[in-house]
């Protein structure tokens, strides 16, 4: 998700909150906000974070590009200084593929896991904790879907929605 992006984008950077804050000109505990989801920036502080780290809003919002704690397969690439050329030739796939499979948007199927084992010398836990299965990838797209259309409602729509769902889980 959005918050979990940035809290690494901006690690990864060295970048204290304070820092990001005062480059798109809010609050250090705004930023906090932002990276716990308890409050979504605006298009245009989204546009600003993202010029910040050099990358693309979709990318900073991307919740597939950085879902392992462990790193990422373009990490392990990266490491091992295969070109993502390089990678998608060895797996029979063209690189615009590859990418999907790098960013979780594709599931690897057993060759290709096999395959990429090899290619970057890593276990199978290693890669295990950088790709998503399709069931998480849904997870996460249903809990996005979901955050944006509670931010959609008004208090009240939200607390008469919270006591439906209470009286529910009472049936």
């Amino acid at each position: 998700m959005l918050g979990d992006n940035l809290r690494v984008f901006r690690e990864k950077a060295k970048v204290s909150k304070s820092e990001l804050a005062r480059a798109i000109n809010v609050t250090p505990a705004m930023i906090s906000k932002y990276e716990t989801g308890l409050s979504n920036p605006s298009a245009e502080n989204l546009r600003l974070m993202a010029n910040y780290f050099d990358i693309s809003m979709d990318t900073l919002c991307d919740n597939k590009c950085l879902f392992a704690p462990g790193g990422s397969l373009r990490e392990l690439r990266l490491k091992k200084k295969i070109s993502r050329v390089q990678a998608a030739n060895v797996l029979g796939v063209v690189p615009a593929v590859y990418a999907e499979l790098e960013n979780g948007v594709r599931q690897l199927c057993d060759e290709q896991i096999t395959t990429l084992l090899n290619l970057f010398g890593a276990s199978q836990e290693q890669l295990d904790n950088v790709v998503p299965t399709i069931y998480e990838l849904q997870v996460i797209r249903l809990e996005q879907r979901l955050q944006e259309a509670w931010n959609k409602l008004t208090f009240e729509q939200q607390k008469r929605l919270v006591e439906f769902l209470g009286a529910m889980g009472e049936c």
